[in-house]
């Protein structure tokens, strides 16, 4: 489980900016890099950069996430979650590993905890196969609980479904 805080000196993001809305990207740096680029000149650029519609959803999205204190509260209902999720992994034997930060988690699903055995594997999903997080994945969407499955693990995060 991820404890701390991370400080990233680059952090890039295209979703979260506009909370999906419209597509935007997003580059930021801590001020150290920033500053460094005053001076040296850096050719970069976003295929979803800069239009008036998406910077408009952006604005908004940001005004949004402060009104609200959004992220102030995602950190305070991560807390709960990841210790939900922790005491999920402690009772349940397919749980091999729980992940996260804020309201961002993933959920690892193995056959043996103490081997770290898998399911499934990625030639599974190429070939076909059908695979454990997408049965589990079914279920629980059946049961309300709306959830985005991967090869080895489940991710989830806010959702708007009702």
């Amino acid at each position: 489980m991820i404890t701390g805080v991370l400080k990233p000196d680059v952090l890039t993001t295209a979703k979260g900016i506009t909370s999906a809305y419209v597509p935007l990207s997003l580059t930021a740096t801590n001020k150290e890099l920033a500053d460094y680029f005053e001076d040296n000149y850096f050719a970069h650029g976003h295929t979803y950069e800069a239009h008036p519609l998406t910077l408009a959803a952006g604005v908004a999205a940001i005004d949004e996430y402060r009104e609200r204190d959004l992220i102030r509260r995602s950190k305070e209902l991560g807390v709960y979650l990841g210790k939900r999720l922790g005491e999920l992994a402690e009772k349940h034997p397919s749980v091999g590993d729980v992940r996260g930060l804020g309201l961002f988690w993933a959920v690892e699903i193995v056959k043996n905890r103490e081997r770290k055995t898998p399911f499934n594997v990625y030639e599974d999903k190429l070939e076909g196969r059908p695979l454990m997080t997408d049965r589990v994945a079914s279920h629980m969407m059946k049961n309300g609980v709306y959830i985005n499955s991967w090869v080895t693990h489940f991710r989830g995060g806010p959702t708007s479904h009702n």
